[in-house]
Order: C-alpha cells, then sequence, then structure tokens
C-alpha cells in the first residue's frame, strides 16, 4: 500500500494563509531526489510504505544548484532568501531586498545613492519588491517566492 503525504507550506502576510501542495508518489524511486516550489525532497520506502523526506530549500527550483539547510540564506542580485524547515513543512522566502553593493535593504526602506539613484524595499499583493529609480527611469523588481510571517513593530518596522 502506498501512503500519499502533503506538506502545508504556510503562506502569511498580516495574517496566517494555509496552501496544501499533493505529493504524487507512485512516480517516487527510493534514494531518488526530486524539487517542487523551490523544496528539495528523497523518496523511500519502508516495508512496502512509500514516502519523502525534507532535504532542504532548492534556490534554483530545480535539482541543480546548491542545496539550503535550516535557516540558511542565499541571495539573489536584488534579494535575501531564507530556508526554514519543521519537520514535515519547509518554506523558501523572501527574508529583504539588497541594495547594488549587495548590502540589506529592510522592507519599508529607502536607501539612496550619491549618483541620485534610489531603492525602496515594500510589499505589495504579497510580494517583496525592489523600487529602483533614476532620473531616467523607474523599475520594480519582485521576488520569486512570496514574504512569509511578516511581523509589523510597533514602531511600523517590517520584519520577514
Amino acid at each position: 500500500m502506498y501512503l500519499f503525504s502533503s506538506l502545508c507550506i504556510f503562506l502569511a502576510v498580516f495574517g496566517v494563509v494555509s496552501a496544501v501542495s499533493p505529493i504524487n508518489l507512485e512516480n517516487c524511486t527510493p534514494g531518488s531526489f526530486f524539487v517542487e516550489n523551490y523544496i528539495k525532497y528523497e523518496c523511500f520506502e519502508n516495508d512496502k510504505v512509500k514516502g519523502y523526506s525534507i532535504i532542504g530549500c532548492q534556490p534554483s527550483n530545480d535539482l541543480t544548484g546548491t542545496t539550503l539547510t535550516q535557516w540558511e540564506t542565499f541571495n539573489d542580485k536584488w534579494f535575501k532568501y531564507h530556508c526554514v524547515i519543521d519537520g514535515q513543512n519547509a518554506q523558501y522566502s523572501v527574508k529583504a531586498c539588497l541594495d547594488p553593493v549587495g548590502e540589506v535593504l529592510p522592507v519599508t526602506k529607502t536607501r539612496s545613492f550619491p549618483n541620485g539613484e534610489t531603492f525602496t524595499c515594500f510589499i505589495e499583493r504579497n510580494k517583496v519588491k525592489l523600487n529602483h529609480q533614476t532620473s531616467e527611469h523607474n523599475l520594480n523588481y519582485h521576488a520569486i517566492v512570496p514574504a512569509n510571517y511578516v511581523i509589523v513593530r510597533s514602531n511600523g518596522d517590517i520584519e520577514i
């Protein structure tokens, strides 16, 4: 008999919203790996029962590249992501924006540079975005995954 498991990924912005992503284990070969929604899994079989275990977060969203373990972070050009694993639950989420020199720019904060460029990190529709303004253009970059577990501090600061 095959055991079909579900992975709950909790996504939240100013509250808790949950989403369940069923994983089909029929084609899961024991010892093999797969990636779904930036989470890397390993298939196993014990006494005719198939299952999977969470290995880590996969920034590439495929089997190539680095696998992050609990609390490890990954930076792309404009965003800092982190991996949170709790038993059968895992999430790969954006933690903050990055400015052009790689410094963390927290959500709701703005940083200006001597050349006139301004960068603002903000949340819009559950996505962390970075606004880049110059005298010639106004661009918005957005993170590849939603903002999770947003905390609004009493002073108005937002922590994710």
